[in-house]
């Protein structure tokens, strides 16, 4: 098994400008009415610093679409306690982002929930994929409970359109990565950026997917690289949750 250093695989980008527009979305929030003010702060500061979101969504997301982001997830909440019910998970529409958002325990799998939002991702998104038409998917899981009374863990799913470069004319050489990805690889780390490639040449040779496991130094934790072909397979997401869940592991990005 290879073995990497305990180091993010991308680099998260810095918002000089996130205390400002924080407090713009703060004041978006109390001026919608459906927080009460006294709380709003809490659940502002809650909603940027325990979900685990990297600062590419709250940079690149408009004020008006985090508030509702925010305020949608205080409904939620609210609506799972007055039916005395899990977090039930909202699917969010928005521009070109698709946020979904589900209460789980790490390692644990509920079959009827968790199982089922993230094969509609598969089916609505990831499994229709077209050179014209791709999504690219990122999940994050919160640092700590999502209230005083629950002691799950908020896992969120962001699901964007790719943006990729006019198609170049084949070549006998290998590919590129720079000349055929999204602006996301971009935010890749030089390590990440020697994986990827590989990975990449690999599933252009081979039928199925390519899978490389590593493993991180001075922790327990694993890193899988997976590439398949468009078309290659399908609920490849959900059914690699499924698993894992399985064996009592968790996905902690």
């Amino acid at each position: 098994m290879n073995r990497i250093k305990d180091v993010p695989g991308y680099k998260n980008p810095v918002f000089k400008g996130k205390e400002e527009r924080r407090a713009k979305v703060q004041a978006n929030v109390a001026a919608k009415g459906f927080i009460p003010r006294e709380l709003v702060p809490n659940k502002v500061s809650w909603f940027y610093s325990h979900l685990g979101i990297d600062d590419t969504y709250l940079q690149a997301e408009s004020i008006d679409v985090i508030s509702d982001h925010i305020i949608a997830l205080f409904g939620a909440k609210v609506l799972a306690y007055t039916k005395m019910i899990l977090l039930h998970s909202q699917l969010i529409w928005r521009r070109s982002t698709r946020t979904v958002r589900r209460s789980s325990n790490p390692g644990r799998l509920r079959r009827k929930g968790l199982v089922r939002r993230e094969n509609r991702i598969d089916g609505l998104f990831l499994d229709k994929s077209t050179p014209d038409n791709i999504f690219h998917l990122e999940t994050y899981r919160s640092q700590g409970s999502i209230s005083v009374t629950a002691s799950q863990q908020l896992r969120c799913y962001f699901v964007t359109g790719c943006n990729f470069p006019p198609a170049s004319a084949s070549s006998d050489r290998r590919t590129d990565i720079r000349t055929v990805s999204d602006p996301v690889l971009e935010k890749a780390s030089e390590n990440t950026l020697e994986i990827y490639p590989r990975v990449m040449w690999n599933v252009e040779s081979w039928y199925g997917p390519v899978i490389e496991v590593f493993e991180v130094e001075g922790s327990r934790e694993r890193r899988l690289v997976i590439g398949y072909k468009m078309g290659g397979t399908s609920k490849f997401f959900s059914a690699l949750s499924n698993l894992y869940h399985f064996c009592s592991l968790y996905s902690a990005q």
